[in-house]
């Protein structure tokens, strides 16, 4: 009889102990869940923000020094933001734009980094440009000739 009795408290006990396991190990995978949950979030968020960030400094740096070569390329395309810009060849008229600011204006130190970080962006990710070698080379030679 106090045998059985004794394996039964065992029994309980190692009971209790594996649902305090189960509750602790939820527990600490909720709040872990929970952190990196949040960090994701806020990462894209972030991003969204920086390309939203960098569109508008484009914009404000084109306007600055090309406003109506700028506007006049907009009303030819029908669009109101040089990024919803779909033809090819738009594309490449918008691009000949920032390089003629990038060549022959007087920028600041941030907005000629920033401008060549943009060729350079589009040089690699854009497929629009390898249609047009020769103003390809000519963004390659101006970001290659900088000093």
């Amino acid at each position: 009889m106090r045998d059985s009795f004794l394996r039964k408290l065992i029994a309980i006990i190692v009971q209790i102990i594996v649902l305090v396991i189960i509750f602790v190990v939820f527990r600490s995978n909720k709040y872990l869940n929970k952190k990196y949950n949040s960090n994701s979030v806020q990462s894209s968020v972030s991003q969204d923000e920086q390309l939203k960030q960098a569109k508008t400094r484009l914009t404000d740096i084109v306007k600055k020094y090309r406003n109506a070569q700028f506007e006049e390329l907009l009303k030819e395309v029908k669009v109101t933001d040089w990024y919803d810009i779909k033809n090819e060849a738009d594309c490449v008229k918008f691009y000949k734009i920032v390089l003629d600011i990038y060549n022959k204006e007087k920028l600041s130190v941030e907005d000629k980094v920033f401008l060549k970080g943009f060729f350079e962006g589009s040089l690699e990710y854009d497929e629009a440009l390898d249609d047009f070698q020769d103003v390809k080379n000519e963004i390659k030679n101006s970001i290659e000739n900088e000093v």
